[in-house]
């Protein structure tokens, strides 16, 4: 292949050296992707956790590899420049400085995010058209790489904190948590990456039973068998980094990691609608690895513990709108902490509760994290059935 003038300043500005990048991860779950990240990618240098995400430095193959194997995170954005500046001018001056066919193809400009904090540029649709303006008007952009039309392309986030501006290039396209397998959704769906950090901070591993006896659309099921299965969560989608001109005039071959068909431990999935328990069905049908799960229609309470080896059992049960009172809140709290102790005794257990109830006190006794879903403010209770607290009459 004929090396072009793009060729070197890919080599020579983005191969040759370690890249900063920012690991989006759910608020308040950044310990399991810190840990996550060491997992899977031990050569990694020093990582800074940040609410919200992690700040690492690495080769610029973390981009492809870490999208397609993380499974906490939302979005990886990758550092293109830092600079500080007060008008607009010193705003543009800044932008020529930078290298753009590095890191966007031909074709499209990029969608552009603006998030600005204390900064004397403050109006971010000021901004953003700054920006659209000088990349329409640069030349120079034409002598990058062509982009791949069917690819998602590369979003642009601009952060200014004081007059301090960060731009960073989106490697991801839609967000993470879109593994590109489910077609339909329940009414209170978690994210799928934020159903994997509940599930890691919960305690489960491939080793153990998963129950998820409130399963829905089946998403703490499918991360587990995900887990079990040693599949790779973006193996059944595309992302932004394939439009990245580095990785057009070099396509990154990535090395197949050996799946595992059938599950080291059964994981069991009910509910007490036929409606998502038939299209979790029908979604298990499409996927060997989900093949495996065990479905029934059942309702929570009529349910025993599965014979054989303990494990986790994972509950979201209803709230909000779907709950009603806090008084019917209350009542099913207590519910679930006598069912748990009587039938489901020796299992670790993970339990979603809205932030805005006060503790529990059924589960006072157990490890309380904080963390937000779709804006609403969560606990998960994490511990032993048998640490549950009943209240005597």
């Amino acid at each position: 292949m004929r090396r072009t003038r793009l060729h070197k300043q890919i080599r020579r500005q983005l191969l040759e050296k370690k890249q900063e990048f920012f690991v989006i991860c759910p608020p308040g779950f950044e310990k399991e992707c810190e840990k996550e990240i060491q997992t899977l990618f031990p050569d990694t240098g020093p990582m800074k956790a940040e609410k919200g995400g992690i700040l690492l430095q690495a080769p610029l193959s973390f981009a492809p590899e870490a999208n397609r194997r993380l499974r906490t995170a939302s979005r990886i954005l990758m550092r293109m420049a830092r600079f500080t500046a007060t008008d607009f001018k010193g705003f543009q001056k800044n932008l020529a400085e930078i290298p753009w066919q590095l890191y966007f193809p031909e074709g499209p400009l990029p969608e552009i995010r603006v998030l600005c904090h204390k900064c004397r540029l403050y109006h971010s649709d000021a901004l953003a058209q700054r920006i659209r303006d000088f990349l329409s008007s640069k030349k120079d952009r034409e002598s990058g790489a062509p982009c791949i039309q069917e690819k998602p392309l590369p979003g642009l986030y601009l952060r200014g904190e004081k007059d301090r501006f960060t731009l960073s290039v989106d490697s991801s396209g839609p967000l993470l948590y879109l593994r590109g397998l489910k077609t339909a959704g329940s009414r209170a769906p978690i994210r799928e990456n934020l159903a994997a950090a509940i599930l890691m901070a919960s305690g489960y591993t491939p080793e153990i039973p998963l129950a998820d006896p409130m399963c829905g659309s089946g998403t703490f099921s499918m991360e587990a068998a995900l887990m079990a299965s040693n599949l790779a969560p973006g193996s059944f989608r595309s992302f932004a980094w394939e439009n990245w001109p580095a990785f057009l005039v070099a396509p990154f071959a990535r090395e197949e990691e050996p799946t595992q068909h059938l599950l080291p431990a059964p994981i069991h999935a009910s509910d007490v609608e036929e409606k998502v328990l038939t299209d979790f069905r029908a979604l298990c049908l499409q996927h060997s690895f989900l093949e495996n799960i065990q479905i029934q229609k059942a309702d929570f309470f009529s349910l025993d513990a599965p014979r054989g080896e303990a494990g986790l059992i994972m509950l979201n049960p209803p709230y909000g709108l779907r709950m009603g009172t806090k008084k019917a809140a209350g009542i099913l709290n207590r519910r679930l902490a006598d069912h748990l102790q009587k039938k489901w005794q020796g299992w670790r257990t993970g339990i979603l509760v809205p932030g805005e109830q006060k503790i529990p006190q059924e589960f006072s006794r157990l490890t309380c994290r904080r963390f937000q879903h779709g804006g609403l403010a969560m606990q998960l209770f994490t511990g032993k059935t048998e640490d549950m607290h009943l209240h005597t009459p």
